[in-house]
């Protein structure tokens, strides 16, 4: 019994986080049968077939639970570190910033599934640690960040929002 008692915390947190921000989880708790009948495989974001077959009138358990487009609301992250070196640049974001209270910090590593992917002024992103910033992300799983951009010119940096395609990792802290 007490090792469930110590496990009630994590839980509750865990079903929290999927309540609050459901369009990250909504694809987990659909799966689609393939027409061959075998049970398929749970997946954290529809694949390209997933929002085909929305497209064609497959009916959702709940409006815009797949084939949805719409990113979540903005949230408030400061950057833990930025990484431009190869084989693959990544981005670590906590959310929300450690300068805020909250009993639980998810971190988040963001970067790109492919070289293709990549931002063509990858050099000219500003990520200093300890930043403030913005993200959000759709149900397919782009991701967008709203980082500084160094002008050509030599003026004051601008704020971009940089896409990003894949979560290499998540960590939650409590």
């Amino acid at each position: 019994m007490n090792l469930y008692c110590r496990r009630l915390p994590m839980l509750s947190l865990s079903l929290l986080i999927a309540v609050l921000c459901p369009k990250p989880f909504a694809a987990i708790l659909w799966a689609q049968s393939p027409p061959s009948g075998s049970p398929a495989p749970l997946h954290a974001f529809p694949d390209n077939s997933a929002k085909s077959e929305s497209a064609l009138g497959s009916k959702a358990p709940w409006p815009g639970a797949l084939g949805t487009n719409d990113p979540t609301s903005d949230m408030k992250c400061s950057i833990v570190q930025w990484t431009v070196e190869p084989p693959r640049p990544a981005l670590v974001l906590v959310c929300p910033p450690e300068e805020v209270f909250a009993p639980l910090r998810v971190y988040f590593k963001l970067s790109w599934k492919r070289d293709e992917d990549l931002p063509r002024n990858l050099q000219a992103l500003l990520a200093q640690s300890k930043a403030q910033t913005k993200m959000h992300w759709n149900s397919q799983g782009d991701y967008h960040v709203l980082l500084q951009a160094e002008n050509k010119n030599g003026h004051a940096s601008r704020p971009e929002w940089v896409h990003f395609t894949d979560l290499a990792a998540i960590y939650l802290k409590y």
